[in-house]
């Protein structure tokens, strides 16, 4: 069966960020989980298991225009170490599909999303996709790999808060329950040493437990999978308040707080 599930500390993902490097100043930034993993690096053994990178780039981007000036370079730096690589149009991103090891067990399947709006969207949305792309920095988060640009701590979680709220609407009540409404609620209201004292290790775990449950598509259960988005949504809040925790001064709170009215209480 296929591994697709993957981390910082694995080949497959190290060599699909490295294949960024060819789009030279077309600057994608990285958002997402792997983006809060970016920015909590030195905890390696807290990097959770994710199929896919998320990746922003200033324009909403055709899949036209992404086959034409995105996927030839990404493509070509993959194959040429010996990577198999697919184009893909999706709903909401643009993707390509890196795949080693084929037909093989321990074949590896690895997706990079490039995000795509729909036209209403993305004009509710352009000046926060700008704030991202604006205070977006340069980690080099090995020396053996080339640096990437990442978005920051203060407009990823807003988005993580964002989407778990609305889990606790259209009948994902049980699903959220009081454990993890009073996370969503920690993060809100910017407690991070209390999200920060969260046993991540033991959700992992969890979290595992769950993907090995949706391995299969075909037999993927709308609950699971649901609890599986929530989970890794608010594991990424509590791992993200390690790195505040740590180096209160790092983090603007202020920023922050604009995200939250823009991207939370704008949603109410």
């Amino acid at each position: 069966m296929s591994r697709r599930y993957f981390n910082l500390n694995n080949e497959i993902v190290a060599n699909s960020l490295d294949s960024l490097d060819a789009l030279d100043d077309q600057k994608p930034v990285i958002v997402g989980g792997l983006a809060i993993q970016l920015n909590a690096v030195e905890r390696k053994k807290l990097l959770r298991n994710t199929p896919d990178v998320d990746i922003l780039v200033p324009e909403n981007l055709e899949y036209k225009s992404f086959l034409t000036n995105i996927y030839p370079k990404v493509s070509s730096f993959l194959k040429d170490i010996d990577y198999r690589v697919q184009p893909k149009e999706g709903r909401g991103n643009n993707a390509v599909r890196v795949m080693h090891n084929q037909n093989r067990e321990d074949e590896e399947v690895f997706f990079m999303h490039w995000t795509v709006f729909s036209p209403q969207v993305y004009e509710n949305m352009k000046d926060y996709v700008a704030r991202q792309l604006k205070y977006a920095k340069i980690i080099r988060y090995s020396p053996l790999r080339r640096p990437v640009k990442v978005a920051c701590l203060e407009e990823i979680i807003p988005l993580k808060v964002q989407r778990s709220i609305t889990f606790s609407t259209g009948g994902n009540e049980a699903i959220v329950g009081p454990v993890y409404s009073s996370l969503v609620e920690s993060a809100k209201n910017e407690d991070w040493g209390f999200l920060a004292s969260m046993p991540l290790l033991q959700w992992q775990c969890v979290i595992e437990r769950l993907q090995e449950n949706l391995i299969d598509e075909s037999q993927i259960n709308p609950h699971i999978l649901g609890t599986y988005k929530l989970s890794k949504d608010i594991y990424d809040i509590c791992l993200a308040a390690k790195v505040i925790a740590d180096d209160p001064n790092g983090f603007d709170n202020h920023r922050y707080r604009e995200n939250m009215r823009r991207i939370v209480d704008r949603k109410r």
